[in-house]
């Protein structure tokens, strides 16, 4: 099974609404500062079934509004993790696993 990225209003009887859908799991999910976006780690390429391809995970940012996601960071051989913006915006910090495959 995959965690699949929802967001809910804070609000009793509020209904979550799916906004990161597909074959890998999301991760570590926190909103950036314009309350309008999320960064959160899943594989490099959401496209591809992770049971079937080897790949780093990456950062990737979603629009809570519209869901459009795009590749926030990514590099071959390094696994990223833990993102968390600055309360200002201008920043992410997050961990880092450089490397190939063992």
């Amino acid at each position: 099974s995959f965690s699949q990225l929802h967001v809910m209003a804070a609000r009793e009887g509020a209904e979550a609404r799916p906004l990161a859908l597909g074959y890998e799991s999301k991760n570590a999910a926190a909103w950036m500062a314009d309350s309008r976006r999320i960064v959160y780690v899943a594989p490099r390429d959401p496209t591809l079934n992770p049971d079937r391809v080897v790949g780093s995970l990456a950062l990737h940012i979603v629009d809570s509004e519209t869901g459009e996601k795009r590749v926030f960071l990514a590099r071959d051989h390094e696994s990223y993790g833990n993102p968390t913006p600055s309360p200002d915006g201008q920043w992410v910090a997050f961990t880092l696993q450089a490397g190939g495959p063992f």
